[in-house]
């Protein structure tokens, strides 16, 4: 059986026929692709919850959904849980995996979209609102209406009015295209306290730039290592702030809010002399830098930026292929 497109046509589908291979054709996804289809998953799973819970869920609801979806999958039944009692302080997430979340959420939304056939219906347009606010109103949505219309004129190779549809579908694609790449190339730069290191984050919270400053040879490696998280997360707060704004990237909790107390899932890399560890969270996010060894200046503050920022990469990395 051919496998389904993967992104949000896949997406659709999944919620609206339940279709496995539309479940699991993101994987095919290369990484940082990932990232956007989990962001686009993230917002649909909230707009069910919504729909079907109401802003405050009771528990019974809860555990009545958990034992639903449960008992049409039983080898999934724990992370489900987990990820649903956690809507009523019943649970955290823990060690549960990015891969194992996004198992559950998709699992979570299709038992909604079969509660509610009117979700079903809609499921073009929630899954359209969910790439976010970039362009005005529902552009996504208005571009792939103009593309089917256009598309079908198109039978007729003769038709203006077909001819017509096709250039203007062309035309708006251009155009927002040229809008996501000006957005991908927004980049937050933040610093630590002293001045001693700088973090460049782009909008999908990747690492662009680290950077070791003059005088940070007089520092020693656990000082080091405290200084890139505090850039780190004073380069995320300006991050999350702009994706928030711009409705892209920002499912995330906000940094700060204690939202991510007690998940204890963390993504590790080394860097390729294995000088340095990082740790980042399920969202990408630096949560440590250990050094392996006290001589840090063999090649210079920059050769020691580059191994953090190869660890760094390198967990981020990892982090995406195991969605």
């Amino acid at each position: 059986m051919p496998r389904t497109d993967p992104g949000s046509e896949a997406l659709v589908r999944y919620l609206q026929t339940g279709d496995r291979n539309a479940r699991t054709s993101y994987r095919e996804l290369p990484g940082k692709e990932r990232i956007v289809y989990q962001d686009m998953v993230n917002r649909v799973y909230a707009v069910m919850l919504r729909h079907h819970f109401g802003e405050k869920p009771s528990e019974e609801e809860v555990d009545d959904l958990i034992e639903r979806v449960a008992a049409r999958h039983p080898q999934y039944g724990g992370g489900v849980k987990r990820v649903l009692q956690s809507l009523v302080g019943g649970g955290r997430r823990g060690g549960i995996s990015p891969r194992q979340v996004l198992t559950a959420q998709h699992l979570v939304i299709r038992e909604i979209a079969k509660l509610h056939p009117d979700l079903r219906k809609r499921a073009g347009g929630i899954v359209a609102q969910a790439v976010g606010k970039r362009g005005s109103g529902d552009e996504r949505a208005d571009i792939a209406a103009l593309f089917k219309t256009a598309a079908a004129a198109a039978d007729t190779a003769d038709d203006p009015g077909g001819l017509r549809l096709r250039a203007e579908f062309e035309e708006r694609l251009r155009e927002y295209e040229k809008r996501r790449e000006a957005e991908a190339d927004v980049c937050f730069t933040g610093t630590d306290s002293d001045s001693m290191v700088s973090v460049t984050l782009e909008l999908d919270g990747s690492l662009r730039e680290l950077d070791l400053l003059r005088g940070v040879e007089r520092m020693g490696g656990r000082s080091i290592a405290a200084s890139v998280v505090r850039a780190w997360v004073a380069a995320e707060k300006r991050r999350w702030s702009a994706a928030h704004e711009q409705g892209a990237f920002d499912s995330a909790p906000e940094p700060g809010s204690g939202s991510s107390h007690g998940d204890t899932f963390r993504s590790e890399a080394y860097s390729e002399s294995r000088l340095c560890r990082a740790a980042v969270d399920r969202h990408g996010r630096l949560r440590g830098i250990t050094f392996m060894r006290t001589e840090l200046f063999d090649d210079g503050r920059h050769g020691l930026a580059d191994e953090v920022r190869d660890a760094i990469e390198g967990a981020q990395g990892a982090l995406r292929a195991d969605l």
